[in-house]
Parts: C-alpha cells; structure tokens; sequence
C-alpha cells in the first residue's frame, strides 16, 4: 500500500504510476513551475520524482504545509477507488491501523524501522505525523 508502489491511476486525463509522482506533481503545479511537473510526469520512478520535488521554484513551506494533506488525500483516494484490487485489501482491513514506517520519515511516516518494536506500539493518538498509505 505504499506510496511508492507502482500502481497506475489518472486524474484529469494524466496517468500517474505512483502517489509519490502524483504529490510531486501537484506541488510542481501548486508553486507554478511548468518545468518541473512536466518532468516529473516523465519521470520513472518514485525517487525520481522525489529528486525532482525537491527542485520545485517558488516553493513556500506555509502553503505547502497548508495545501500537502488535501493533496496527499486526493492522490490516495484515487489510487484506492481505481485498483479494485487495492481497494478490496483496505476495505477488508476493519480496524487496522496503518503507519509509514521509514527510519528516515517522520513527517509522512512515524521515524521508525517496520521492524522497530515501538513501530508495533504506535497508536492514533501518539502520532504526531501525517499517515500516508
């Protein structure tokens, strides 16, 4: 279910193969800079566009902090509502709770390895961060 995988899903008549292109390319186009959603349509893989995110002009942390969730949701819901298979999983999930888990995230993630054992003792109100699937 990570935003990484590669499951392709289209919004607006573009098709995006991951929530990672399709986050970065709306930061791209929230700041206006042409060039760089146009690569990171191109780009092919997760990473890619990741690297190229980081390259966005213009960029603002207040209105990307303000506008990244709305953003974030819209690519997930797509995802979900396009891939039966994906959707079927989630829905099938009840009561689950489901975290980032990245050592390295804590901002889309809870900073911890899958296997850290305070991974396991996350709960809804302990995270402070914002659950990507």
């Amino acid at each position: 279910m990570s935003w990484y995988i590669n499951i392709r899903y289209s919004s607006d008549g573009i098709e995006f193969h991951s929530t990672e292109q399709y986050m970065m390319y709306h930061k791209a186009k929230l700041f206006k800079d042409e060039e760089i959603a146009e690569a990171i349509l191109h780009a092919a893989t997760p990473g890619k566009c990741r690297g190229l995110g980081r390259r966005i002009k213009n960029f603002k942390a207040d209105i990307w902090w303000n506008n990244r969730t709305r953003i974030v949701s819209e690519g997930n819901y797509l995802k979900f509502t396009q891939d039966a298979t994906l959707k079927d999983l989630l829905v099938n999930q009840q009561d689950a709770l489901f975290v980032e888990t990245s050592p390295s995230d804590a901002i889309w993630g809870v900073g911890l390895a899958e296997n850290d054992p305070l991974t396991i003792e996350c709960s809804p109100s302990a995270m402070l961060s914002v659950l990507i699937l």
